[in-house]
């Protein structure tokens, strides 16, 4: 599955509705949203009896909640959803239509923890993997304008496959960390500040497949970088997440960018202003924009 959040505007009305948070599943570059597409499934079940279709998707009535939805039932509620949409039933109803919505990071971000790759895997691997904790609050989307705390005007990139867990784990083994992965996605780290992107969507481990031998491209305003794979070295996407559990409890939902790409045009610094795009074949592109972040206030000079 490809899972995605948005912030939809529910509203037909051009002066607004509240906008909510609504879990999505893509196929082909469209979004379905998932209680929408519940809805619409559920009313064309080949079934006699009213009571069982309207009881069929019911617990995918509310996609607000992506920990819930996504993390907690490991989204089985809504994987037959996704194949009947696979197999080409998918109602104009449910689609999420360009424009009536923002992209937001799919993951829990008020609940998980957030891992960052940190430069080189410092001391090879008698020493383990480099990282640092970030905010998972201060996650943004797809297509978000990133403030970053710096007066230098440009901005060090760090990008990475990430992993997103789908069960705890703590002094596992890689075995353990690898079944633990429920998906990946894109990240984007800015490593002047607090913000990082996360998306597109989040794309099952079983649909993903193995991630080191993905090809990867980074693309600033549209000049193409070389292209390069994802990669394990020195040490595997499950490695990093298993030697992290070793040292801090990992919970269902957290968020690791266990796969750093090494883009080598990248260790020179992007300039403010600068289109950033990460893609990764079967995860797609996550792109943003660094800008300068708000001032400091006089009355703190």
């Amino acid at each position: 599955m490809r899972i995605a959040s948005v912030l939809h505007d529910a509203s037909i009305d051009k002066d607004g509705a509240p906008l909510l948070a609504t879990v999505a599943i893509e196929r082909d570059g469209a979004l379905y949203g998932v209680a929408a597409l519940a809805e619409a499934l559920g009313s064309t079940c080949a079934s006699h009896d009213a009571g069982a279709r309207g009881r069929r998707y019911a617990m995918v009535s509310d996609d607000s909640d992506f920990q819930h939805a996504v993390i907690s039932l490991r989204g089985e509620s809504f994987r037959e959803l996704d194949e009947r949409v696979r197999a080409g039933e998918r109602p104009s109803s449910a689609r999420l239509l360009p424009g009536t919505f923002t992209w937001l990071p799919p993951c829990a971000t008020e609940r998980a923890s957030l891992f960052l790759p940190s430069g080189e895997d410092a001391g090879g691997p008698s020493r383990g993997p480099s990282f640092r904790l970030g905010s998972a609050r201060a996650l943004l989307g797809h297509e978000a304008t990133v403030p970053v705390l710096s007066d230098e005007g440009h901005v060090a990139i760090a990008c990475a496959v990430a992993a997103v867990l789908g069960d705890d784990l703590f002094r596992a083994t890689e075995r353990e960390a690898h079944d633990a992965i429920f998906g990946y996605t894109l990240l984007l780290a800015y490593e002047d500040g607090l913000a990082a992107q996360l998306g597109p969507s989040l794309v099952t481990r079983d649909e993903c497949g193995p991630v080191a031998s993905l090809r990867a491209q980074v693309r600033l305003d549209g000049q193409a970088l070389s292209v390069c794979e994802v990669g394990d070295r020195p040490f595997s996407a499950a490695e990093t997440i298993a030697w992290i559990s070793h040292h801090v409890p990992l919970r269902a939902g957290d968020v690791i960018g266990a796969a750093r790409i090494d883009a080598s045009d990248l260790r020179h610094r992007v300039a403010f202003g600068t289109r950033v795009e990460l893609a990764v074949e079967r995860l797609g592109k996550l792109a943003g924009k660094p800008t300068q972040g708000p001032p400091m206030r006089p009355w703190r000079r």
